[in-house]
């Protein structure tokens, strides 16, 4: 029996389902990984009245659906929630658990680990089966400037967070078939010493940023006024989302919602035009899914010409404002 046989999970986080895709993103790397290791794909799904999600992740690839449906589990408990997890994993024991690497998947993820006796591979930005049919985890480190290669040994399950947006989802399939497994369970044994009395969502002006079809980004090297005024009024043109490097946000140029890099965002537009970013390895690792790079620096050595279709040497300023005047006519 091969080393991964016995399933590969992802947590099911359908709480803002229509807009956060990345549950259906790990669906579909999993059916891609358990297809090299002849296995299921299971998703675990917490909640009460989840018929409809169980219908959509079925549709887009899974193959087993753990179900367990409580009233108390409606709202998100971070005790309750690691307790039920870790349950299931000893219970159906998975070899790989997968989670969003977004606030509540880096909270719920070392927490499971803890309990499971596991680790974590954080923030993850690549998932494959090596040529021993090991479990490869990819992840920048060393604040970005690498890309470790991680093969967890001896641990159970082997568990990552994955960034959103570094894999695309399977179209939905409404002949799909899943096993729904339903799980019942005594959720009084769990403690919870933290009640949620009320909750609401703040809805982000830059939630269409990793799916937007069309970006502009702007550099540390592209950060005057004038650059970043252009910048946007082209963003305004190609109806696209407007991001930024690192620099403009610790220099308090933009907000950190609009960072694209290891530590904010994942972009794959149809059309990625960055003006002004060297390409240091922790923004590439963001961007490197876009279909159609444009890149704009004044270095002809800058890295970022290593991984853009398009390369132009040249002010940013410059470059936008006669990219602009073409648009207008």
């Amino acid at each position: 029996m091969n080393a991964l046989s016995n399933g590969i999970w992802i947590f099911g986080d359908h709480r803002n389902y229509f807009q956060d895709r990345v549950t259906l993103q790990l669906i579909a790397r999993a059916r891609e990984l358990a297809g090299v290791v002849h296995t299921y794909v299971g998703v675990v799904l917490l909640g009460c009245g989840l018929d409809e999600y169980v219908m959509e992740y079925t549709a887009h690839g899974a193959d087993r659906i753990f179900l367990v449906e409580d009233e108390r589990l409606s709202t998100y408990s971070a005790e309750l929630y690691t307790g039920v997890v870790s349950d299931l994993i000893r219970e159906f024991r998975p070899e790989i658990f997968l989670i969003s690497g977004s606030d509540f998947g880096r909270e719920l993820a070392p927490r499971v680990a803890a309990r499971s006796g596991s680790g974590v591979t954080s923030d993850c930005i690549a998932l494959q089966i090596n040529d021993a049919g090991s479990f490869v985890q990819v992840s920048p480190a060393f604040d970005g400037s690498a890309l470790a290669e991680i093969v967890t040994e001896g641990a159970f399950p082997r568990i990552a967070t994955v960034r959103p947006g570094v894999f695309t989802e399977r179209k939905h399939d409404c002949r799909g078939e899943a096993e729904l497994v339903r799980v019942e369970l005594d959720l009084s044994k769990y403690s919870d010493r933290v009640r949620v009395v009320s909750s609401s969502r703040a809805e982000a002006d830059t939630a269409g940023l990793e799916r937007a079809d069309c970006v502009v980004c702007v550099g540390k090297g592209a950060s005057r006024k004038d650059q970043m005024r252009r910048a946007q009024e082209l963003a305004d043109l190609l109806h696209a989302e407007l991001g930024c490097t690192r620099p403009l946000v610790e220099s308090g140029k933009m907000e950190a919602e609009r960072l694209i890099g290891q530590t904010g965002k994942t972009v794959k537009p149809e059309l990625l035009i960055v003006a002004g970013a060297s390409g240091a390895v922790q923004f590439t690792a963001a961007i490197r899914t876009s279909r159609c790079i444009v890149a704009i620096n004044r270095d002809p050595d800058a890295a970022i010409f290593k991984y853009c279709d398009i390369g132009v040497v040249g002010d940013a300023a410059s470059f936008l404002g006669r990219l602009i005047k073409e648009l207008k006519g």
